[in-house]
């Protein structure tokens, strides 16, 4: 997150014309103008005549959410149609791996329970610089301290 993505199209041989080559950007599970930001999904580059490559970039948003994995797919085709793409490969998926760590800590250093309750509320916090889009699991170990446990004290 937070790092502009750079694609590179690249022909296997230099050619005597202009080659546009027709981009399209489609939300995976990763939403244009939250995760990422592109000017329009749709669009065509054009790698000029002699020269073997053109690029572009993609902003990846830094959401400061603490969230899953995201993606968002690039396909490309030749324009004309009477152009083809030697390259098996004329789509991709990009993952955004979020940079954003959710912080649990303890509100307070000690906790008092009553012996009849059987229980104790502890209270947590999570960190206040980033919201988080899932569940938070944290787990709490009591040390040994000056009870003895098992219904003694």
């Amino acid at each position: 997150e937070g790092n502009p993505l750079l694609v590179n199209i690249t022909l296997s041989d230099v050619t005597s014309e202009d080659v546009v080559v027709e981009v399209n950007i489609t939300d995976g599970t990763a939403t244009v103008g939250i995760d990422y930001i592109v000017a329009t999904s749709l669009f065509n580059v054009t790698i000029s005549a002699g020269v073997l490559s053109s690029s572009f970039s993609i902003n990846i948003i830094d959401d400061m959410i603490h969230e899953d994995i995201e993606t968002f797919n690039i396909a490309i085709r030749a324009i004309p149609t009477c152009l083809s793409l030697e390259s098996d490969i004329s789509s991709a998926v990009v993952t955004i791996i979020d940079n954003d760590v959710a912080v649990v800590t303890l509100l307070y250093s000690s906790y008092d329970a009553l012996e009849s309750s059987g229980r104790m509320a502890v209270a947590v916090s999570l960190s206040t610089e980033i919201v988080s889009s899932k569940d938070i699991a944290c787990a709490i170990v009591l040390l040994p301290g000056t009870t003895t446990g098992n219904n003694v004290d």
